[in-house]
């Protein structure tokens, strides 16, 4: 699990100069095509009818890396950590999906942008591309806390009984939550038979109490590595929702960071210096190594 280890120690505030390395580096190798908000997007098989579904942005105040501790069993923020989160929500899903990708697990794989501030890149793709979305049959998120849930209500009906029982029956442990708020997933419920969220083995998320079960997270990757979606039953109506999320969210917020973003290396140097050392942090670059290279070029 040291590719997960690394993942979280990136914090990732939504369209951050953080979140952009973490996607360059744990995603696009993947081979994944980028839509007109940012969502990354990879099919594998001739015609997935299974949307796997986790948000590439985290709920951190400030961006750049931050120190982890870690055992066999779990990952936490180290004591006196000045970081708000761990942000395990959702780099645990991020993670299952990279390894399901890399086991040529069939499906449409969307690493979502944007899910903390209401969903922006769900939304995206339910108002501007609906097409998508067309010959899907279930969408689920790799996105709730604790290690039991298969989530039947987002603010109402979001997957039916059925099916959650049918996902249930592989995956020991698990039970039926219609308990859900919030995630991605919700925002298909006009176009996707069965839309859910499944726990990843967090608690105390969006604090920085955040624990991750690295076992159980772990134990699930293998499970939906294995997963027979040939077993899962559709059965609700679209119909069937009692649906009345409506997030506070503007299809502009995209265009207006773009257009104010830095156009230059150096300019987006100037502008997020933390980020940069950070990134000299991570690939081993030291203060010495700078200023050898700046007065070398002299």
């Amino acid at each position: 699990m040291k590719q997960l280890i690394e993942m979280i120690r990136f914090k990732r505030p939504a369209f951050s100069a953080t979140e952009e390395i973490f996607v360059n580096k744990f995603i696009r190798p993947l081979g994944t095509r980028t839509d007109q908000f940012g969502n990354l997007i990879k099919a594998i098989g001739d015609q997935p009818n299974i949307l796997w579904s986790c948000h590439t942005d985290t709920v951190h105040w400030t961006e750049g890396l931050q120190k982890v501790r870690y055992t066999d069993d779990v990952v936490t923020l180290p004591e006196h950590s000045h970081s708000n989160c761990l942000g395990a929500d959702c780099t645990a899903g991020v993670w299952i999906m990279t390894e399901m990708i890399k086991a040529k697990v069939p499906g449409l794989y969307v690493f979502h942008r944007d899910e903390e501030n209401g969903g922006g890149g769900s939304m995206h793709i339910a108002n501007k591309t609906p097409d998508l979305l067309k010959d899907i049959d279930a969408a689920i998120a790799f996105d709730r806390f604790g290690t039991k849930s298969v989530i039947t209500h987002q603010w109402g009906r979001c997957c039916s009984d059925d099916f959650a029982d049918s996902l249930i029956e592989q995956l020991p442990g698990s039970e039926r939550d219609d308990g859900g708020l919030f995630t991605d997933t919700a925002n298909y419920v006009d176009h996707v038979s069965e839309c859910t969220n499944i726990s990843v083995g967090y608690m105390g998320h969006h604090s920085s109490k955040e624990v991750q079960n690295l076992k159980f997270l772990n134990q699930l990757k293998e499970r939906m590595i294995k997963l027979d979606t040939s077993k899962l039953r559709f059965s609700r109506d679209l119909k069937d929702t009692g649906y009345n999320y409506k997030p506070q969210f503007s299809t502009s917020r995209l265009d207006d960071w773009m257009s104010s973003s830095p156009k230059t290396l150096e300019q987006l140097i100037r502008a997020n210096p933390g980020a940069v050392a950070d990134l000299f942090e991570m690939y081993g670059l030291t203060a010495r190594d700078l200023e050898e290279h700046i007065h070398g070029s002299h």
